[in-house]
């Protein structure tokens, strides 16, 4: 499961879970990286196995 934030110059990224930064703003859970892909979001994932 990934975790969709948008940046204060409202960039879209999705972290892993254990990856989420303090104070990220959050919109959305996302099933996988493709999914967020899909959404516009850029996958930062140090968990997720590529």
């Amino acid at each position: 499961m990934l975790i969709g934030t948008r940046n204060a110059a409202g960039r879209r990224t999705a972290y892993g879970e254990s990856c989420l930064p303090a104070g990220a703003n959050v919109i959305e859970s996302l099933f996988d990286p493709e999914e967020a892909a899909r959404k516009g979001y850029f996958v930062e994932d140090c968990a997720y196995p590529y």
